[in-house]
């Protein structure tokens, strides 16, 4: 199997920090009437290299504006056009997510193993990005 549990995500420091972001994140948007929901603490898994390479590639959120994926010291990273790189954490064979920011990312696979796209979910809204190479522009 290509995955194995690794326990909880996240350094004490790093926990504590987006614990007082969140903190401060529910208080904010209380002064302007808005609800938000602290995050939780999220289990992680290690993934396989091999697993990993099935989504390294290009993926479309709209033209002009990509999604890469790539995989550096056996780390999966993802770069956006535009952007930095940042690594990606398993929280399952197929779902991932960034420590720098909210956000979940869900690899979607056909009925022969073949990764289609994704499903980006961020701020509470969901988007369905289709993969469209399996290579990623030279760096």
């Amino acid at each position: 199997m290509g995955v194995q549990p690794v326990g909880i995500c996240g350094t004490r420091a790093r926990l504590e920090r987006a614990k007082a972001l969140a903190d401060f994140a529910v208080f904010d948007a209380a002064l302007h009437g808005e609800q938000r929901l602290l995050p939780t603490e999220r289990k992680t898994v290690k993934v396989s290299e091999s697993i990993l390479e099935k989504y390294v590639g290009t993926y479309e959120f709209r033209p002009g504006f990509n999604l890469w994926f790539f995989i550096r010291d056996g780390q999966l990273i993802s770069q956006a056009t535009g952007q930095p790189d940042f690594p990606l954490v398993a929280e399952s064979e197929t779902k991932f997510f960034p420590l720098a920011f909210e956000a979940d990312l869900e690899f979607q696979v056909d009925d022969t193993g073949k990764v289609t796209g994704l499903i980006h979910r961020q701020n509470g809204g969901e988007l369905k990005v289709p993969r469209i190479s399996d290579t990623i522009p030279v760096k």
